[in-house]
């Protein structure tokens, strides 16, 4: 028997010599207080494997403080923190994407330490960055087993890719300066309470900030007083591109066909919503309307749409792609900071975006211009579906100045970009823009 499962039995021995006979006549209300004593023990554990004193901080203070003083500094070797990945797409890409250009371009020598699951092993994860990145096989994987960072190798810098890695890069005071890669607001990832306020914290750390897009940037220094740089995210338009498909009126034979960024785990993604005005549209139309999700592992038949919605679970980046271009309209919602990658992989397919209003996203988003906004009700989401089957003109507009958009920006450019900021760390002041 698994230790977790013996754990979960002895529990639940303990709530029935508890209760007594209160668990036999009443199992359900037994069983939320069993469910909410493991939650509660979980999060009590989480919290102690984070802990940090005042001399932590005051350590990563004097760091950083000296750290600012230094200028075109020679960076030779990076070590990244990296949370334990089954799959390296979104945020992981890119975090790969950047350690590879560092160390072609560049010639730094990247450790990728890998936190989080302790059986977890190089071998594993060096077959997933394989198919991505070749080039970082040559590189160290470090798997950080019981989150000790003093057996780590010394480094120039060292840079958190995720909230939970700030407390190691904390801790971490073998380096000459720490940097904080930030792609999501992730303190909106929980509920406001605990976690949330440990996510928070670690924006008050003092590291220098690597931001995804300039909302985020701007939140970082305007809200934490950080120092920090931002990179806009680019596309790989050898992968994503538009197809010769041009927008015509739907039919039964010509369905008019939409992707949903559909994740139920991700409360962010507003997967409900989307789901119920879907089914609303689908209901209305018929075999006028063809629609898929993907993104996450879920099961249509559990949420009675198994004859509404096609879900391909989670696609590789290339029939990702290959998706997006037989799609005349992607969903996607996102209610943290981030616009996400999807809207700027369809626009480059030539799928017209819908996504919600978001202010920390406007600098890229334009409703009207390159997407369409919606309320977050269904009849409003279903009146923006309906809007776009119906009118031709509109969707041919959005879909060109989406193109025009997309193509403002490089991967080679940012990134470069951002290693001037880590060899300068220079402030960047003033209001960010986004020129269309």
């Amino acid at each position: 028997m698994k230790r977790s499962s013996l754990i979960y039995l002895i529990d639940g021995f303990r709530v029935l010599r508890k209760n007594g006979f209160k668990t036999i006549l009443n199992p359900i209300s037994s069983f939320r207080e069993y469910t909410e004593v493991r939650r509660h023990k979980n999060t009590i554990s989480f919290i102690r494997s984070l802990d940090y004193s005042t001399a932590d901080l005051v350590k990563n203070t004097g760091l950083m403080t000296r750290f600012s003083n230094m200028k075109n500094i020679e960076v030779e070797t990076i070590n990244w923190f990296i949370p334990y990945f089954a799959h390296a797409y979104g945020g992981i890409y890119t975090i790969l994407r950047f350690a590879d250009y560092f160390h072609a371009k560049k010639g730094i020598k990247n450790r990728l330490i890998i936190y989080g699951n302790s059986l977890a092993s190089t071998t594993e994860i060096k077959n997933r960055i394989a198919k991505l990145f070749p080039n970082l096989l040559s590189e160290e994987i470090i798997i950080l087993r019981d989150n000790n960072v003093n057996t780590l190798p010394q480094a120039d810098i060292c840079i958190a890719t995720l909230w939970t890695s700030a407390y190691l890069a904390l801790k971490f005071n073998k380096t000459k300066g720490k940097f904080y890669f930030i792609q999501d607001y992730e303190p909106l990832f929980y509920p406001a309470g605990a976690i949330y306020a440990l996510a928070e914290a670690t924006y008050r750390f003092g590291f220098y900030g690597i931001t995804n897009t300039p909302g985020l940037y701007d939140i970082y220094v305007r809200d934490y007083n950080g120092i920090a740089e931002y990179f806009i995210p680019s596309v790989d338009n050898k992968t994503f591109y538009p197809s010769k498909r041009t927008p015509s009126k739907p039919t039964d034979e010509n369905p008019f066909t939409i992707f949903f960024y559909a994740r139920p785990d991700s409360p962010r993604n507003a997967f409900e919503l989307g789901i119920t005005a879907l089914q609303k549209i689908k209901k209305k139309y018929g075999e006028r309307v063809r629609i898929y999700t993907a993104g996450s592992r879920w099961n249509p038949r559990n949420y009675d749409l198994e004859s509404d919605i096609t879900d391909l679970g989670v696609l590789s980046y290339e029939k990702t792609a290959f998706l997006y271009r037989k799609c005349d309209l992607g969903i996607v919602f996102m209610f943290t900071k981030h616009p996400s990658y999807l809207p700027s992989e369809l626009m480059a397919c030539g799928s017209v975006v819908l996504t919600n209003y978001n202010p920390a996203t406007t600098w890229f988003l334009k409703d009207g211009f390159n997407c369409l906004f919606t309320e977050p009700s269904v009849s409003c989401i279903c009146e923006k579906i309906e809007m776009l089957m119906q009118n031709l003109n509109l969707r041919k507009q959005i879909i060109s100045n989406a193109l025009n958009s997309i193509a403002k920006t490089s991967w080679e450019n940012e990134i470069e970009k951002i290693y001037r900021f880590i060899c300068n760390h220079e402030k960047v002041t003033g209001v960010t823009t986004f020129e269309m």
